[in-house]
């Protein structure tokens, strides 16, 4: 049967009702640009832009073509000059016990001494490799992760205490705090911002960010950039998980389980059009929003005013304590830029999204199988306009003209609330779903499924 439209499942055609909302980054790959060129604005435009933009990476710039990636070998790299014999020997001087001509055959005292000489320096030469060695594999992540490496917690072991002076200013408290923990993410198509949640090198960001890549570059704090492997990515909830062979880093402490409060401070930290590091500073300007995507489904999100732009998608939306409460997504403009309306993703969405990938779950969202309409008059709610058949709705009970007003205790006002909070679920979960029907208030018990196929 044809999906009916208002689908809470993603059936729902993108009606053009939020046509001026739009991803900080599009994550779909650009056509080449032509020959000495630039690309066009990172996560704004595709490369068929004819003038530049505000942002436009230039000829010469971090990030422009001629630009060589730090860690990727060129022609000039050369060995060190220790590693190679000296210009002066021509590559015909005496070897390490070789006599001169004409020397006569040296006691047999001396050769044994000079043997032995030979045998200890190959010895420290290869003690000190292994020395090297080690220490390198450390630092890069040569040494295998700890148990549960990768599962996002609340306060992950090495991140900084989210302690804010009195004296000092509050959002220069949570640069200081956070900064560390976000980093730039460059995909040769664009870029974008992660954030750091595990100092064994995982770290979080917009789905949209890394589509179509399996590998990026990631700039950390200090300008140093290494590969990074993406590891997966959860399309409905919009987050990725990139890994880097790097241990010691320092993690961005989460707001887990933590209730917001609308109007209370909200901080952004990102990359807005390459500009590595910025801070921005607003309110929460709104809670449990529901946002239409471009896949007709619906996403719950944190709205803000703190100014966001693309390259800022991926990166962190912080409190006053320097915890992370969301991952910065999608913007509504009318012009294309920041006008004071941007959303987030929760952190708790992002963390169990996180976490399925990690783990190699498939990622799959839950199914209700009804078709939602908003009631013109009365109470509000999500107005039950088809229930598809054999699906977990008619098993459950629920009818054609039931008004949902919560499932799992999260008050439903619109449609788009309902199709957020089932996307939300995975295939066998359990959800409570209370509606009106005939003017009773009663409650059913749903268990959700997987999506069927076309």
């Amino acid at each position: 049967m044809a999906n009916p439209p208002n689908d809470p499942n993603g059936a729902a055609p993108w009606p053009g009702s939020d046509p001026d909302t739009r991803p900080l980054h599009p994550g779909t790959a650009a056509p080449p640009p032509p020959q000495g060129a630039g690309p066009a604005v990172w996560g704004d435009e595709p490369a068929t832009t004819r003038l530049p933009r505000w942002g436009e990476v230039q000829a010469g710039q971090r990030g422009a073509p001629t630009t060589p990636v730090w860690g990727v070998a060129t022609a000039s790299d050369d060995p060190p000059a220790w590693a190679v014999g000296s210009p002066s020997s021509g590559g015909d001087g005496p070897g390490w016990g070789t006599r001169p001509p004409g020397s006569g055959e040296a006691p047999r005292r001396r050769r044994g001494g000079r043997v032995l000489l030979m045998t200890m320096a190959a010895l420290i030469l290869v003690l000190t490799g292994a020395l090297l060695t080690l220490l390198v594999d450390r630092r890069d992540g040569g040494v295998a992760a700890s148990a549960g490496a990768g599962i996002p917690t609340a306060a992950p072991a090495g991140a900084a205490t989210a302690t804010v002076p009195a004296e000092e200013e509050p959002v220069a408290a949570v640069a200081r705090i956070l900064g560390p923990s976000v980093v730039q993410i460059e995909t040769g198509q664009g870029l974008g911002s992660g954030v750091i949640y595990d100092k064994n090198g995982f770290i979080l960001t917009a789905a949209h960010v890394v589509e179509g890549v399996s590998t990026v570059t990631i700039r950390f704090q200090d300008g140093s950039a290494v590969r990074g492997q993406v590891l997966g990515s959860d399309g409905g909830n919009d987050v990725a998980v990139v890994k880097v062979n790097r241990t010691g880093l320092k993690p961005a402490t989460l707001a887990l389980k933590v209730n917001l409060q609308v109007g209370q401070t909200a901080v952004a930290i990102g990359s807005p059009f390459g500009l590595q590091q910025t801070v921005t500073s607003g309110v929460v300007s709104a809670k449990n929003r529901s946002l239409r995507t471009q896949d007709g489904g619906a996403l719950e999100v944190i709205q803000t005013d703190a100014p966001i732009n693309p390259g800022n998608s991926g990166g962190a939306l912080a409190d006053r304590a320097g915890r992370v409460i969301g991952i910065n997504d999608s913007i509504r403009s009318e012009s294309g830029g920041n006008e004071g309306v941007g959303f987030a993703i929760p952190i708790d969405t992002a963390a169990n999204s996180a976490a399925r990938i990690v783990k190699g779950e498939k990622i799959q969202s839950g199914y209700l199988g009804v078709g939602l309409s908003a009631p013109a008059l009365g109470k509000a709610g999500a107005l039950i306009g088809q229930v598809e058949p054999g699906s977990p709705a008619e098993k459950a009970g629920i009818e054609v003209g039931d008004l949902v007003t919560e499932i799992n205790g999260r008050p439903i006002q619109s449609s788009d609330d309902l199709a957020a909070q089932v996307r939300l679920g995975s295939p066998g979960q359990e959800v409570r779903v209370k509606l009106v029907r005939d003017g009773k208030e009663q409650q059913v018990t749903a268990t959700l499924a997987v999506r069927p196929g076309p």
